[in-house]
């Protein structure tokens, strides 16, 4: 056996002799295609008596032969509400009882430009206050910076598996002190079609300051961080959804910080067993600046740090471009009001441009006394796009009825927007280099805290979210990345809510081999 081993390695090596390559052979070459087909998780809403969950879809477009798209919740039951054509948004709205996880499906030439968003109006206790997310992809690896687990403060995790095979992930946190043991964080199961609600209190209590990552170890699942801040003296003090962050990474952008009085605070974690050094540069709508009182901001290995930035802004908004030596992620947390308040949070996530150059926001509150903006900022260089709105004219419009239907989700009926409801505005948009450009949009459809078909809703009444709002960005070819943001603002009330806009997923990476039979060229 031995001998035959050694014949066969020597004619291996004689017959490799004669073979020489005749040219470099060709790498394989890497390409996109558009997916084909799309799911989006909108995080379920406990739906307390007083309170108003609104979900909307669009398919933005352009769609270039057949698609579909679909509500329908997560758990087994029919079809909410099907999407009659690209660029016609349909929402849910429900109202005083608890809306489940939905998730928007689309397939063939309409899944490239499936967009989702959910939003929420509550009108009394320590909840109230105004809120919205994004409804994300499902993912493996999911990063929340920010939330809180002292007593009083309702921060809980809000995990879903919307496949059809069961998945199990893992929970790490980390606090201004460093990484924090979480036994019952490991090793979590979750069913097809499952939710699950994990409170932070629980997993890691009295931390005033935590960043969480949801790491699935087997499938893929969707994750969602609502944060309701300690009262005080039987008042809000905000509630909002923390936007997920990007992976740590060494450079990272949160777009939008806002103008104005109130906190702005800056959270970053650093992940890793090395200390880290960033360095911040302020993107204005004049331009970059540094920042001589805060050069460096120094993220102690494995722990959460939070800076002050409304002295050092001073009432200014602008875009955060921080490196680092190492990677870290992170967001802003910003305040409005005094006795009541409420608060927003933006967060670190990718750039919209090529290959995904589509981002946006749908179910965007909009009503008497809200004014909606939205940050488009050039970290790098010139960025150029298109900026459309999507609204409705008539209130009764947006309107879908909401009765609990035994064993399963909300009964709702298909929406059909009458002729001239639908109003869609577009603007084209140059962002210099190192700068943001802040655009203030139309408000939408007037929708009061009361569905009253006869009376109107009150000026500074805070009104419910209209829901069928949408906002879309796309970028030109050509075109640098850009970071974007929306907010909506009522500083009256205050309401306050808004989030970073992640690139939409329109296509996957395709690898391509080419092979080279030069290479078996024979010498001689």
């Amino acid at each position: 056996m031995r001998r035959l081993v050694l014949l066969v390695v020597v004619a291996l090596g004689l017959a490799a002799a004669h073979v020489a390559p005749t040219s470099t052979p060709a790498p394989p070459v890497s390409a996109y295609r558009l997916v084909s087909s799309a799911v989006l998780v909108c995080p379920r809403s406990t739906g307390a008596g007083d309170t108003t969950n609104v979900v909307g879809a669009l398919v933005a477009g352009p769609a270039r032969g057949p698609g579909s798209a679909v509500l329908r919740p997560m758990e087994p039951g029919d079809d909410l509400v099907r999407l009659a054509a690209a660029g016609q948004p349909v929402a849910l709205r429900v109202a005083g009882q608890p809306q489940p996880t939905i998730v928007m499906l689309a397939d063939g030439s309409w899944a490239p430009s499936a967009l989702s968003g959910a939003a929420s109006r509550q009108l009394s206790g320590a909840g109230s206050g105004l809120s919205s997310a994004a409804c994300p992809a499902p993912g493996t690896d999911w990063w929340f910076v920010g939330a809180g687990s002292e007593i009083g403060r309702g921060s809980a995790l809000l995990v879903s598996n919307p496949a059809e095979e069961p998945a199990r992930f893992d929970i790490s946190l980390f606090s201004g002190a460093g990484p924090v043991q979480a036994l019952a964080g490991k090793g979590i199961d979750l069913g097809p079609g499952a939710t699950v609600r994990l409170r932070l209190d629980a997993l890691a209590p009295d931390e005033d300051l935590l960043a969480i990552e949801v790491g699935a170890t087997s499938g893929r699942v969707s994750a969602a961080l609502r944060d309701v801040a300690v009262p005080a003296d039987g008042r809000a003090r905000g509630v909002d959804f923390i936007p997920p962050a990007q992976i740590p990474t060494t450079r990272v952008v949160v777009a939008g910080i806002p103008d104005g009085s109130g906190r702005r605070d800056l959270v970053l974690v650093n992940p890793g067993t090395q200390f880290a050094t960033v360095t911040p540069r302020l993107l204005t709508e004049d331009g970059p600046e540094s920042l001589a009182e805060l050069a460096t901001i120094a993220v102690p290995a494995g722990a959460v740090i939070q800076v002050d930035l409304a002295r050092i802004l001073q009432g200014r908004a602008g875009s955060l471009d921080l490196s680092s030596d190492v990677p870290v992620t992170g967001g802003v947390r910003a305040e409005w009001g005094e006795a009541t308040r409420d608060i927003t949070w933006l967060a670190a996530v990718p750039l919209t441009g090529d290959p995904d150059p589509l981002s946006g926001a749908a179910a965007v509150p909009s009503g008497p006394g809200l004014t909606t903006t939205v940050v488009i900022a050039a970290p790098d260089a010139e960025v150029r796009g298109t900026l459309t709105t999507v609204t409705t004219d008539s209130p009764d419009a947006t309107e879908l009825s909401g009765n609990p239907k035994p064993g399963g989700g909300p009964e709702t009926t298909e929406l059909v927007l009458p002729e001239g409801t639908q109003r869609t505005v577009t603007e084209q948009v140059i962002v210099p280099a190192g700068s943001q450009r802040t655009i203030s949009l139309p408000t939408g459809a007037a929708v009061g805290d009361e569905v009253d078909g006869d009376a109107g809703p009150s000026a500074g009444s805070g009104a419910t979210p209209a829901g069928l709002v949408t906002l879309t960005w796309r970028s030109d070819p050509g075109s640098a990345p850009a970071a974007l943001r929306h907010l909506v603002l009522d500083p009256a009330v205050p309401l306050a809510t808004g989030y970073p806009w992640w690139p939409v997923a329109s296509s996957v990476r395709a690898v391509e081999v080419r092979a080279d039979l030069g290479v078996l060229a024979l010498t001689g």
